[in-house]
């Protein structure tokens, strides 16, 4: 459940954050209650992000000791390209001394 919603950790204090800058003089607002609404979004992000990595360590994989990520799975670095690149040539530098052919 928890790794589903891992998307409003950073969503909910900035989302509070901009509405009560922007609404909270508006909406006449104290700054108590202000200052609770910022905190309360603030701590609700930490029990999610605690929520995801428990999640995420008590899962399957932990359990049978198997990495989370390797590259026999076709994980890293086998799966994604960082930077698209062409072709490369090794150089030792413009002072360096060509190899005889």
């Amino acid at each position: 459940m928890f790794l589903k919603l891992i998307w409003l950790i950073p969503t909910l204090p900035l989302l509070s954050a901009t509405i009560l800058g922007i609404f909270g003089r508006r909406f006449k607002l104290s700054e108590r209650t202000i200052a609770l609404i910022a905190c309360g979004t603030v701590f609700v992000s930490l029990i999610l992000t605690f929520g995801a990595v428990y999640q995420y360590g008590a899962s399957e994989r932990a359990e049978t000791g198997q990495p989370y990520l390797s590259s026999e799975a076709g994980g890293f670095p086998n799966s994604f390209t960082w930077v698209p690149g062409g072709a490369a040539e090794v150089s030792l530098g413009p002072d360096a001394e060509k190899p005889a052919s």
